[in-house]
């Protein structure tokens, strides 16, 4: 079939006809069949959703799309409001640079829907042999990755030029969701391709060139396997990612070293609730979704300009078959958010209650319970089927001094200093106590203020909780209680005694 040529230079095509063409307009390039798109030959990440808008309006371009019509090509089976499909056009217009240097994309008829204003050509693509080697094994993602548009751009802007990084970050805030994205995105750019190695099941340093040779497909016959991993990978152009690297810190480390010291062309991405520590680590710390301020006149559409609500409105509507928030809902879902501190797993196991509940009673109950926060999918990671798991997994990695300081600063309302933290110990020690709060930072379980005068910490409100559940099963509550008031007491003294 031929391409159809409109007014003014415009291709015309339909969605079902993208198939075996690739659509070129400005510097950016679109590939349907591989949900790529590239700008001036890099790939650009883009979220589902506003990649399938994408695909409509280049499909009509130059002519007016309803808002109508684009929702029902985009969220064929959810009922949603306009405001979902203002985000994402918005999303889609920072990632396309609309409006600068006065460029234009797209643009908005008020009332009415969108039009692509650029004239677009299509190429058609060469045909791949088929017995060409696959050249990844990320796992397809079952659901769209929500508030993640810049991280992942950011990642794969960089990894090109830096060799190794690491995302870290608190439980269930979707380190492994992230990494497999910014892999997926950048499969194009490595000639070998992207391949990833869950580490969660792997218990000893010593056995991680074994996981990561299987995972490649590679029979290592030597007996120091990671130097014939380094062999077999000496000459290959390819993205390692490194998952879930908590249990085998040292053993990720020495492989992510030996790598990128005998093999020009790997890149490394790993995952770890803590850094590797090695030289010439990139860390970024993935942050929890953005959740709206406390405001009672918060509308629905206000709501969903913020990742944490539009990610609970969609597995609610996931759970349901269909779920709209309303402006009478809307401070409450926020305040739902708020309370799970933007972490993704926590507000979609929320999310799963709904059904069950209504927002107004899950938020409620949420925060005083725990096991609200589990999964009904029993096919999910056992990590992931709740909250409590989650946290197990993190708490299950302290040393026994670690899990004794996590379990006494629970008793703490954030922000706090170690002298705050020192004072619920039976023999305070403030030097130690900031060493201890440090250490549990860098596992991400604590979140280190460093602008002031004197460092501050602060617990995220759920592993808070889970901290102090932890506290009352091991019979400490009482006694750390005891010490807090005493502390507490000896504030007021020292302050009635200033002000006499």
């Amino acid at each position: 079939m031929y391409p159809r040529i409109g007014l003014d230079g415009f291709v015309l095509i339909s969605p079902g006809e993208s198939g075996s063409e690739e659509f070129r307009f400005g510097e950016f390039c679109l590939v349907p069949s591989k949900r790529l798109l590239l700008s001036e030959g890099t790939p650009v990440s883009v979220g589902s959703r506003a990649l399938d808008l994408l695909i409509v309006l280049l499909g009509r371009a130059g002519d007016l799309v309803s808002k109508e019509e684009l929702m029902r090509h985009v969220w064929p089976d959810t009922h949603v409001v306009d405001g979902n499909l203002t985000v994402h056009i918005a999303a889609l217009r920072r990632i396309l640079k609309d409006g600068r240097d006065g460029r234009r994309y797209i643009v908005n008829v008020p009332g009415r829907g969108y039009r692509f204003v650029e004239p677009v050509t299509i190429v058609p693509l060469v045909k791949e042999s088929a017995t060409e080697l696959p050249r990844h094994n990320l796992p397809s993602r079952l659901t769209r990755l929500i508030g993640r548009d810049p991280v992942i751009g950011h990642l794969s802007e960089l990894l090109p030029r830096q060799r190794l990084a690491t995302v870290t970050g608190p439980a269930g805030v979707g380190k492994c969701s992230v990494a497999n994205s910014v892999a997926e995105s950048l499969v194009p750019a490595y000639r070998d391709g992207a391949w990833r190695v869950d580490l969660a099941t792997v218990t000893s340093s010593g056995r991680v060139p074994n996981a990561v040779a299987t995972a490649l497909g590679l029979d290592i016959n030597s007996t120091d396997t990671l130097a014939g991993l380094v062999e077999a990978l000496r000459e290959k152009q390819l993205l390692l990612v490194l998952g879930n690297c908590d249990q085998v810190l040292e053993g990720a480390a020495a492989l992510a070293v030996r790598l990128l010291e005998a093999t020009p062309a790997v890149h490394v991405l790993t995952t770890s609730r803590e850094p590797l520590q090695t030289e010439g680590e990139h860390i970024h710390r993935l942050a929890p979704l953005a959740c709206p301020p406390v405001d009672r006149s918060l509308t629905a559409v206000g709501a969903l300009k913020f990742p944490a609500v539009e990610l609970f409105v969609e597995c609610a509507a996931a759970m349901l078959g269909s779920y709209s928030l309303t402006d009478a809902d809307a401070p409450v879902v926020a305040g739902i958010c708020r309370k799970l501190d933007g972490i993704p797993l926590g507000i979609d196991l929320a999310a799963g209650r709904v059904d069950v509940l209504g927002v107004r009673a899950l938020a409620d109950r949420l925060c005083d319970d725990l096991i609200l926060l589990a999964a009904k999918n029993r096919s999910a990671d056992p990590r992931h089927q709740s909250m409590k798991a989650a946290l197990d997994w993190s708490y299950a990695l302290l040393s026994a001094d670690q899990a004794s300081v996590f379990r006494q600063i629970g008793m703490v309302v954030s922000p706090f200093t170690p002298g705050m933290a020192a004072a619920l110990e039976r023999d305070p020690d403030p030097e130690r106590m900031a060493n201890r709060l440090g250490e549990l930072a860098a596992k991400s379980l604590l979140i280190a203020e460093l602008d002031g005068a004197e460092p501050r910490f602060r617990m995220l409100e759920i592993v808070r909780k889970y901290a102090l559940r932890k506290l009352a099963e091991l019979g400490e509550f009482e006694v750390i209680a005891q010490r807090q008031a005493a502390y507490l007491a000896s504030l007021r003294n020292r302050s009635a005694a200033v002000g006499g």
